[in-house]
């Protein structure tokens, strides 16, 4: 009850932002198996969406890396929680950072479709899983995903999560908060470009 209520707040805070979707992270099985889980959570979201005054945003489900949760850790579970719930409004965030590793993604964003509501276009070094990069930084196929991601009829914006150590906002310039923006956003241009897109507008 707690989390759908929070929900809820933040489908009103979005609402007030003008913004698209809420990006909703899976939560944990806590000793419950993966269909009672599944269920579970089916049935919250259902409620949120009987529940909620905000007909203009959506809910953008957002599978993580099996270390961080053991639910939810592949697109192609989130499609099945989102053919149960069952309602155009409940979509996937793709992550690549988290995605790929499934061995599966590619497949999946066919299957997911026009059920894409964003993308975070994270980048990730071979045996690192617990920092996301920027765009080229690391081994990730970017430019195959984005075109598997096109070709599905997306036609969203692109962002990156990049993560670094914050003591070095003070010690080097290259991680300043404006510097940092221009460097995601050079890199994600660079990738979308090699993969044929030309880059849109977003503020």
């Amino acid at each position: 009850e707690q989390r759908i209520a929070h929900t809820l707040h933040a489908l009103d805070v979005a609402a007030a932002l003008e913004a698209d979707c809420v990006v909703v992270a899976p939560g944990r099985r806590e000793g419950r198996s993966y269909a009672e889980t599944r269920d579970l959570a089916a049935r919250a979201l259902t409620e949120v969406l009987e529940k909620t005054t905000q007909s203009g945003v959506r809910i953008a489900l957002e599978p993580i890396i099996a270390w961080q949760s053991d639910y939810l850790n592949t697109l192609g579970e989130a499609v099945e929680l989102i053919d149960l719930v069952d309602h155009p409004s409940v979509g996937v965030y793709v992550d690549s950072f988290h995605l790929w590793r499934t061995g599966t993604l590619l497949e999946d964003i066919e299957r997911a479709g026009p059920r894409i509501f964003g993308m975070h276009l994270n980048d990730a070094a071979n045996g690192d899983d617990h920092a996301n990069r920027l765009p080229g930084e690391g081994a990730l196929p970017l430019v195959e995903i984005v075109q598997a991601i096109e070709a599905a009829g997306y036609g969203g914006t692109y962002d990156n999560e990049y993560m670094y150590d914050a003591a070095l906002i003070d010690s080097d310039p290259a991680f300043a908060p404006a510097a940092v923006v221009d460097r995601c956003a050079r890199a994600l241009v660079d990738v979308l470009s090699e993969a044929g897109i030309r880059t849109r507008a977003a503020t």
